[in-house]
């Protein structure tokens, strides 16, 4: 009889061990998948990030060349108040040579409105991404933007997503374990 409880004994530990590889073996599985998701935001992000600046120069090169050759800053000035509807864009200037035509900025942060025109200096800041283009009027070059825009918003909303895919890891991953222990 006491042959018969050690075997039983042996198969329900065999049996649990395997239970525990298995849920073991998913807990990975959904670590890893959540990892991926988690990676592919990010670049998703970033991707939209940049066709939203790759945009906004693009509006800007086919917009400012007429009015920087006739000398229109009105015209120029309501161009570039069209890049700030867009809410990443925190910095714009339109500049020739070392003569700056026109800058605004969202913020009065000496670092997001440096001097420098570097479109790979974004400041001090690595929440930024900048990118400077000519503009140019008839095969004559009328100026060059440097256009900033922060990741902050793009940020935020990537953390959203990320406490939410860890959440429900976290709940999936408890729900089996607990189901399994009990």
């Amino acid at each position: 009889m006491s042959h018969e409880h050690d075997s039983g004994y042996r198969m329900t530990s065999i049996g649990r061990r395997f239970s525990y590889l298995l849920i073991g073996i998913v807990t990975i599985l959904l670590l890893v998948f959540s990892a991926i998701v988690v990676f592919y935001h990010i670049g998703s992000r970033e991707a939209d990030l940049n066709t939203r600046l790759e945009s906004a120069i693009s509006f800007a090169q086919k917009s400012l060349p007429k009015p920087l050759w006739n000398l229109d800053n009105d015209v120029v000035g309501d161009v570039i108040d069209a890049l700030f509807l867009n809410e990443a864009v925190v910095y714009a200037k339109i500049y020739l040579d070392d003569r700056v035509i026109i800058e605004k900025s969202r913020r009065e942060d000496p670092a997001w409105n440096n001097k420098r025109s570097d479109p790979n200096d974004a400041g001090n800041y690595k929440s930024l991404i900048a990118r400077e283009a000519g503009i140019f009027y008839e095969d004559n070059k009328v100026g060059t933007i440097l256009i900033k825009m922060t990741r902050e918003k793009h940020r935020r909303q990537l953390i959203h997503q990320i406490y939410g895919i860890s959440a429900l890891t976290v709940v999936i991953i408890s729900a089996i374990w607990i189901t399994t222990l009990v």
